[in-house]
């Protein structure tokens, strides 16, 4: 009996002991879970954010001048307060200033390539998307001075060229001057002109039975080839003109009456010529010259032109226009017959 009670006593003194420790159980959590409310959870931490690094490239600078092999840039073309950067950062780029032109050197602008060529240009700017280190290069060309002490030089001599002239006479080149310069008189007509300066050139005059009818490039004096009279500033080599000149001669009128001998028209046998018809005193070289027929005058009668004055050589009218070296002066006779004459009438009784 004594040792039921010893075991009912220990129980309940164990029991009252363990709901003693639960409580303080309790209580720690309590305040750990009132301590925990009072500061930063876990969720609610966040460590300190990493600064992402700084990218950077290099920016080089060369002068290529007179197109020689790269070096430095002389230090007195910078431009005053110029900008050039020697790096760059990524996603940001950069913007570097153009050189200014000394009493030496003359700045033609940036290049990518060490050739400067055209399409290769740089103007000064590097794009925030670009990446990698770059390269400029400075095309630059010395500007020559004469020394003090030394002349300018002399410039070239402008270009000179010659000019002949030459005359063709009914087709025919002439051998000599003879012609021309009877015919030039004091008009102008150098001898050379000068590239970048235009030069006139006078016409020939007529005179005595010589026409002038015009220069011409070539000898045969061809439509096509006419030289208009002016050499143009523009032009260039040595010129040959060709004069073309035709004659006139003369034609002579007489007649011859009744087979006497010729003579030559007076004021009464000009009565003989037909009003509004052609009777040209001269006739040119390579065109066609035409004569009409007298008319019947009073108690005359007219029988025909001839080229003889025994009237055997029969004249057609016209003067045809045949190429030949020189016109002559021609003689036309006119067959005239006196109805009157005795040797003609015969009695009617």
């Amino acid at each position: 009996m004594k040792k039921l009670l010893a075991l009912i006593l220990s129980l309940t003194f164990c029991g009252a002991f363990f709901m003693s420790c639960g409580k303080k159980d309790d209580s720690s959590s309590s305040s750990s879970s009132s301590s925990s409310s009072s500061g930063l959870s876990g969720s609610e931490y966040k460590p300190e954010e990493e600064i992402p690094e700084v990218v950077k490239y290099k920016i080089t600078y060369y002068a290529v001048i007179d197109g020689g092999t790269p070096t430095d840039i002389p230090a007195e073309m910078k431009a005053t307060g110029g900008n050039y950067p020697v790096e760059y950062e990524k996603t940001k780029g950069a913007t570097f200033s153009g050189l200014q032109t000394t009493a030496t050197y003359q700045f033609h602008g940036w290049y990518i390539d060490a050739t400067c060529t055209s399409g290769n240009e740089s103007v000064g700017v590097i794009s925030a998307m670009d990446t990698g280190d770059k390269v400029f290069y400075a095309k630059i060309t010395t500007i020559t001075q004469n020394p003090p002490s030394q002349e300018p030089e002399t410039p070239p001599a402008p270009a000179t060229f010659t000019i002949t002239y030459k005359v063709v006479v009914n087709g025919v080149l002439q051998t000599d001057t003879m012609v021309f310069d009877e015919l030039k008189g004091t008009e102008t007509y150098p001898e050379e002109y000068t590239y970048g300066t235009s030069v006139t050139i006078s016409n020939l005059n007529d005179k005595d039975e010589y026409d002038f009818e015009g220069w011409y490039f070539n000898e045969a004096c061809t439509a096509g080839n006419e030289f208009t009279g002016t050499i143009s500033a523009t032009d260039s080599g040595a010129k040959t003109l060709y004069a073309k000149i035709s004659t006139e001669a003369n034609i002579t009128y007489c007649y011859v009456l009744d087979g006497g001998t010729a003579k030559y028209f007076n004021e009464d046998m000009d009565n003989f010529k037909v009003d509004g018809k052609l009777y040209p005193t001269t006739y040119a070289y390579n065109t066609t010259t035409k004569v009409d027929d007298l008319t019947k005058w009073v108690n005359y009668e007219f029988d025909g032109w001839y080229l003889d004055e025994e009237c055997t050589v029969a004249f057609n009218g016209t003067i045809d226009a045949t190429v030949t070296s020189q016109r002559n002066d021609i003689v036309l006779y006119a067959k005239i017959t006196d109805i009157n004459n005795d040797k003609w009438w015969t009695p009617n009784y």
